[in-house]
């Protein structure tokens, strides 16, 4: 096994993981309460709304994409140990007399699993950000239908729209659609290495 195969490994750019443990363990989380908190007031107030079916589905689709996405990331960092905790796993290994290239395997084999997890989760996160944004939108028309609304409310609609297609269009420039968030050379050693060499 070559020295760079398990620094390449790591997910990019540095933060990463953070911040996929962040999206998975508190902003998930939160927006899934929300969507079912919103689907009890719904049926509660269905006489009042434009669709209430569509919100419903809407808020529903999005509060699963969002547990889902707390799933995946439990799933995910039950593979990840960061270098630091490879480096202490490392020092243990020597004292004990274990063999430092099994603990190598073993890192990297954690390490790609980890991987393969990540583009789930940023993809049911930005699933269910995007339902909930449009359930929003759905639940801002009143019962009488888009052409009554008012211009102040024709503009919340249309900002929570927007907001749905910035999250999209993010989505797709900084994650470039790829597990990992691998979309470039940038911050990751192994495409720089590649670049470089």
């Amino acid at each position: 096994m070559s020295g760079g195969a398990l620094i390449t490994r790591y997910p990019g750019p540095h933060g990463y993981a953070a911040a996929i443990e962040g999206i998975g363990t508190n902003a998930a989380a939160l927006l899934a309460g929300f969507s079912f908190a919103l689907v009890g007031l719904t049926l509660d107030k269905e006489s009042v709304l434009w669709c209430a079916d569509l919100s419903l589905l809407l808020l529903v689709a999005a509060g699963l994409m969002l547990v889902l996405t707390v799933t995946l990331t439990y799933n995910a960092r039950r593979n990840y140990v960061s270098p630091g905790e490879y480096m202490a796993a490392l020092e243990m290994a020597k004292l004990d007399g274990f063999p430092e290239e099994k603990l190598r395997e073993w890192q990297v084999k954690w390490t790609d699993t980890y991987n393969r997890w990540l583009g789930w989760i940023v993809r049911a996160f930005n699933l269910g950000a995007i339902l909930f944004l449009l359930a929003i939108a759905s639940l801002l028309v009143p019962a009488e239908g888009p052409g009554e609304m008012a211009p102040a409310r024709v503009a919340a609609v249309l900002l929570v729209l927007l907001a749905a297609v910035a999250e999209l269009a993010l989505f797709r420039i900084v994650e470039g659609g790829e597990p990992g968030g691998q979309s470039g050379a940038e911050g990751d050693p192994a495409k720089e290495r590649e670049a470089a060499g």
